[in-house]
């Protein structure tokens, strides 16, 4: 770099600019090395410079690979630059930037719905049976044949996911199951009628039910299946005592399953049964 042009521009050195823009020197060599950004002038003594008109251009460079722009897509928009390119840069990037937004925006609706049910969870009384009024919910349901295995069923649920999963839906609720009230368990081995998972909104889709609004029967349990059907029967035993008639269904889900408690046998379990 010769006097003449030091003298009409101030230049940064390697160091110095890496540091204004928050980043290592190994950073800008390699920028330079793959043809993305390159310093401004080079002195005799083959020191690099870099002019303060090129900290927009990095802090540009920057955002981008924030974005996780890949650095060949970077080199190929410098090589062809111009106005109407940058347009055209920006607005792509926007639409990918929005459509992050709206899955950060579903990430949070997820935490803060499994931070909720975890917290009700926590607040429950196992054993105790009383009454809840529920709003109507919608389940997403698959109807399920006679499991004559724990590896069956469980092959059972994990098919119900992969067909919510190619309906897009990715719900925070844990799946359940649907119990005929006609048909109450009468001992550690039962059978669902339906497995199913909650909604936030209704589908247009023949597996999307509508489990009805209205006063319930609730027992919470947690001593494992061994002995789940005497907590089905105390269900249904209250709201005999209550002067109601059961539902057409018990409802059975997990409120803390092993993604937060490690033994089995200590899984919460709701149970609810509508008060007719």
């Amino acid at each position: 770099m010769s006097g003449n042009i030091a003298s009409k521009r101030s230049y940064f050195t390697t160091g110095e600019f890496a540091r204004l823009c928050g980043v290592k020197k190994q950073t800008l060599f390699h920028y330079d090395q793959v043809g993305i950004f390159s310093p401004e002038a080079t002195g005799e003594n083959g020191y690099r410079y870099y002019s303060y008109e090129q900290l927009e251009t990095f802090d540009v460079i920057s955002l981008l690979r924030d974005l996780d722009m890949p650095l060949k897509d970077i080199r190929s928009y410098l090589n062809r630059r111009s106005p109407q390119a940058l347009l055209e840069l920006l607005e792509q990037q926007r639409k990918e930037v929005s459509q992050k937004l709206e899955e950060l925006e579903w990430a949070r609706y997820y935490l803060d719905e499994k931070m909720r049910i975890t917290r009700d969870a926590l607040a429950a009384r196992p054993g105790v049976t009383g009454q809840e009024q529920l709003p109507p919910e919608h389940l997403i349901t698959s109807p399920l044949g006679r499991c004559s295995t724990e590896k069956e069923l469980a092959a059972a649920f994990a098919k119900h996911l992969q067909f919510c999963h190619s309906l897009d839906i990715y719900s925070p609720n844990g799946s359940g199951g649907m119990v005929p009230t006609s048909a109450p368990p009468r001992g550690p081995d039962y059978f669902y009628t339906f497995i199913f998972t909650k909604i936030s909104a209704p589908r247009q889709h023949p597996a999307c039910l509508l489990k009805p609004g209205g006063l319930y029967a609730v027992l919470c349990h947690n001593t494992g299946y061994g002995n789940i059907h005497i907590s089905y029967r105390r269900l249904l035993d209250y709201v005999e005592e209550q002067g109601r008639k059961a539902g057409p269904f018990f409802y059975e889900e997990a409120l803390l399953d092993e993604l937060s408690i490690q033994d089995p046998e200590k899984h919460l379990l709701k149970l609810s049964v509508q008060m007719l």
